[in-house]
């Protein structure tokens, strides 16, 4: 239970006044919390409002922050434009309170021409290149990747049924050179005969009633 404070006054026939106080006693309860809408102010974007609320059983006070509202901002109105090696800035006014918010205007890419090469790339090595920029000069360097070899079949040993050909390749940029193995080919037995180089299939059984040859 909770105590509840009641005052009361009666006035004699002299004119006096006597006041009594009593003390009564509320059961427990939830609070049943109403608004006090005079003592309560609403937010704005320049600072933040507060709601007050009364239990209507037991007069028990609350209150509650409200945050501050966003300003309403106008278009931005630009004080220093930005460029490629700087930051500009801005700034927007707020059509209710009119504070001017300030803004940064983020840099502006740079204007980079064609890359001009510094150090030509290689089969096996890279490169350098370079770019620069067409507003404010800033030259930035590139790495150009190794181009690889070119190569080209430059000669040829076939293979046979039984050995292994090779071919040699050149690069038509830096002359450098590989082998490769051609793998031998295998006999290609009909009747018994490699057609190509003419080796016998030891393997080979004539069909019955033709002549040995």
């Amino acid at each position: 239970t909770a105590d509840l404070l009641k005052f009361s006054y009666t006035t004699g026939s002299d004119g006096s006044v006597a006041f009594s106080v009593a003390i009564a006693a509320i059961a427990d309860h939830e609070h049943q919390y109403v608004e006090d809408s005079t003592k309560s102010t609403a937010a704005t974007c320049k600072q933040e409002g507060k709601k007050v609320s009364v239990c209507s059983i037991c007069g028990d006070k609350k209150t509650e922050t409200i945050p501050k509202l966003e300003h309403t901002l106008g278009d931005p109105t630009v004080i220093t434009p930005a460029t490629c090696t700087s930051e500009g800035k801005q700034q927007r006014t707020c059509s209710v309170c009119k504070e001017k918010v300030p803004e940064v205007i983020p840099k502006l890419d740079h204007q980079y021409g064609d890359p001009t090469i510094i150090t030509q790339p290689g089969c096996e090595t890279t490169g350098m290149q370079k770019r620069t920029c067409s507003v404010c000069g800033n030259v930035v360097e590139e790495t150009v990747g190794a181009l690889g070899h070119d190569y080209q079949e430059t000669s040829n040993t076939p293979a046979g049924c039984e050995t292994a050909g090779s071919r040699t390749l050149t690069c038509s940029r830096c002359h450098n050179t590989k082998t490769e193995t051609i793998p031998a080919t295998g006999h290609n037995y009909q009747n018994g005969t490699c057609i190509v180089c003419g080796t016998k299939d030891p393997s080979y059984q004539a069909p019955e009633g033709e002549a040995d040859g």
